[in-house]
């Protein structure tokens, strides 16, 4: 079940952030004008987008919506840190470019790339 709570977490992420990229590259003169570099302006606004979410709030707007929350492996009611929010941007933009890696979360630990980059794990909110 939490597998596919994480999937749809993650889909409403990616819609959020391409909605971002949308806009922000409109106004900064469309993809054609930079080419490849608007791919490394996508990776840097995801890396940006989940790095302060879990900074400010601690959740993304998809783990909101399907109460989840990412935890680190060694606490359990702490948020994670800058460094494990940056890293976990950076698992999350190579589903941009490989999405078979989001397969590694059905492997048994139940971690996605996300998680075994940043060291946390995903975890459902207690009603």
């Amino acid at each position: 079940m939490i597998t596919i709570r994480r999937f749809l977490a993650y889909t409403v992420d990616y819609i959020v952030t391409i909605g971002l990229f949308t806009v922000l590259s409109t106004q900064l003169g469309g993809i054609e004008k930079y080419g490849l570099w608007s791919m490394f302006h996508f990776v840097a606004l995801v890396v940006t987008y989940f790095a302060l979410l879990y900074r400010t709030l601690g959740y993304s707007v998809g783990e909101k919506l399907f109460k989840l929350r990412v935890h680190p492996l060694d606490s359990e009611h702490k948020g994670i840190e800058l460094s494990g929010a940056i890293f976990r941007g950076v698992g999350m933009s190579l589903y941009t470019f490989a999405p078979i890696l989001a397969l590694v979360a059905l492997l048994p630990p139940k971690r996605s790339v996300a998680d075994r980059v940043s060291n946390t794990e995903l975890k459902t909110l207690e009603l």
